[in-house]
């Protein structure tokens, strides 16, 4: 065992319990980068606020076709030109692969990696901006704090907004304090990283979400290991926020452990590792 990882407290799976609703879908992406959610909040959104935008933006362009939504502002000071061009021979080599070894999700990596120029340019446009600006909890040069972020969507006339955030760890500085600062969102789709390294951190960040928002699935990266007490050190977590949880529950908010991955919803995020199972 690891020093860092010694002594560590265990995950709070109270805090992971989710709220079981019958419309989930699966959004973007078959493979990495999409996410299950449910259809009739989905269709309450009226705006996206994506933070982390890499190479795919298959989610946010599904969600907006789904919800109807016609604003979108995705953050990411990584993803330029530039960089989409310089994948462009990667591209090329992961299809070839794919095609060798019969993987429908190399070849669908490396079609995605061809045609991300081309789709960059078309997607982004009119109500849907590409900021290459990082996120953080608060300003700083390069930096647009949250809080500024959601109030230039707000200044568009959005009003419920699906936040999504693959951030590569910074979702735990970018949502201190959501349970202050989170009205209007009504949809919070996250990855959270590094877990394993420290779950005392994890379920603070836990814990502050749950006074405004509610679990209502949950997916493991199977690429991250596993905590101490077998929880995943990667995980997609969807929440709703609770006033409209409990409208299309229906009633009374009830969360109870799960079994994940749900067939036909979860797909693993690598194939070099095989699908983790577990409960929370």
């Amino acid at each position: 065992m690891s020093p860092e990882r010694s002594h560590q407290e265990p995950v709070d799976r109270s805090r992971t319990n989710a709220l079981r609703l019958p419309d989930l879908v699966r959004v973007g992406s078959r493979f990495d980068g999409g996410y299950v959610i449910p259809e009739r909040a989905l269709a309450r959104c009226d705006a996206i606020l994506g933070l982390g935008v890499h190479a795919d933006w298959s989610f946010e362009q599904d969600a907006l076709r789904r919800s109807g939504a016609h604003i979108a502002h995705l953050y990411d000071a990584t993803t330029t030109r530039g960089w989409l061009w310089s994948r462009w021979a990667w591209g090329l080599a992961r299809i070839l692969g794919g095609l060798f070894s019969l993987s429908a999700k190399r070849i669908a990596d490396g079609w995605s990696r061809l045609t991300a120029p081309f789709r960059h340019e078309r997607f982004f446009r009119k109500g849907v901006r590409h900021i290459p600006r990082m996120i953080g909890g608060a300003s700083a040069p390069g930096v647009v704090a949250i809080g500024d972020a959601l109030a230039a969507l707000r200044t568009e006339g959005a009003r419920s907004i699906l936040l999504k955030m693959d951030i590569e760890g910074g979702e735990y500085e970018v949502l201190r304090g959501i349970s202050e600062w989170g009205e209007g969102i009504a949809l919070l789709v996250v990855e959270f990283h590094g877990i394993e390294r420290d779950v005392a951190r994890f379920n603070r960040l836990m814990s502050d979400i749950s006074h405004r928002f509610v679990p209502v699935h949950l997916h493991g990266n199977n690429s991250a290991p596993l905590t101490e007490d077998a929880f995943l050190g990667m995980i997609e977590i969807t929440f709703l926020e609770r006033a409209l949880a409990q409208e299309l529950a229906g009633g009374d908010i009830v969360t109870a452990p799960a079994q994940y991955p749900v067939p036909g919803l979860d797909n693993r995020s690598s194939l070099r590792y095989p699908e983790v199972s577990f409960t929370a």
